[in-house]
């Protein structure tokens, strides 16, 4: 596995051109290690990379697509060489009633949520299993612990990967690769529902005294990167929210329509 220490590690981000991705390949970057940047917006990239100096690669592509995983995983293996690190955390979820999506919007937050990790995994975790060594990174979702009304598709998609990164742990784990999964809530500061929000301020939200800064979130990262473990929901209380789904289901959903049924009415 890598040491704790990052330097000279390569760290291959999705979704880099805004947010917790952005975020991430800053702190990747003041921990030693060298980053390649991955999301659709090559102009972003090119900023943030700029930014960040000779460690920062970019390497645009797009994910929703079935050819997105690999062309980011050869533009970094091109300049870098092997990948040490997968951060999954590129993502986006449409806050809307499952009825008045399309299937094509439904389809494209299962691709980019869940199907582009599963890709990317299968291609950069042969290299790792045979060399003893790696770290695999999903950023997933509260939402994924707890169904929210307005993000069914999204929490879905976001619950299918933490089960697709447990069983990647089991089968991978033996061969001295760290897998982990990183279940936020909110977060200030990103982009997320930008695509469409039909529902405003009548969607389920998280409480600001809740939310995240993306450079917290992008420290925990870090943290797994150096230290993996199985699952770290952030912040503490929602694990408490999550049990309450498990263990309590009619009191979750009780608590969940008060919180629809208050931002409904303003």
């Amino acid at each position: 596995m890598p040491p704790r220490d990052l330097s000279g590690l390569t760290v291959l981000i999705t979704g880099a051109s805004s947010g917790i991705g952005a975020a991430a390949a800053r702190a990747f970057i003041q921990a030693g290690a060298q980053v390649a940047l991955t999301a659709r917006r090559a102009d972003r990239l090119r900023a943030l990379a700029d930014e960040l100096g000779p460690a920062a690669w970019p390497a645009a592509a797009d994910l929703g697509t079935p050819d997105g995983p690999a062309q980011a995983v050869s533009a970094a293996r091109a300049r870098f060489g092997s990948i040490d690190v997968l951060v999954s955390n590129a993502g986006f979820g449409r806050r809307a009633a499952l009825a008045e999506q399309t299937a094509a919007e439904v389809d494209e937050q299962v691709r980019v949520n869940l199907t582009a990790a599963m890709e990317l995994t299968r291609l950069v975790l042969p290299e790792m299993t045979a060399r003893g060594r790696g770290r695999l990174i999903y950023v997933a979702s509260a939402a994924g612990l707890l169904g929210t009304p307005t993000l069914s598709v999204y929490g879905a998609a976001k619950a299918g990967l933490r089960a697709f990164a447990e069983a990647v742990r089991r089968e991978a784990g033996p061969h001295g690769v760290g897998v982990s999964i990183l279940s936020p809530g909110g977060v200030a500061g990103t982009e997320f529902g930008t695509r469409a929000d039909p529902l405003g301020e009548a969607a389920v939200t998280t409480p600001a005294w809740l939310q995240l800064s993306t450079a917290q979130v992008a420290q925990a990262v870090v943290a797994l990167a150096r230290q993996p473990r199985r699952e770290v929901i952030i912040p503490w209380p929602l694990a408490g929210l999550a049990g309450l789904g498990r263990h309590f289901p009619a009191l979750a959903d009780w608590v969940i329509g008060r919180a629809l049924a208050r931002r409904a009415r303003g």
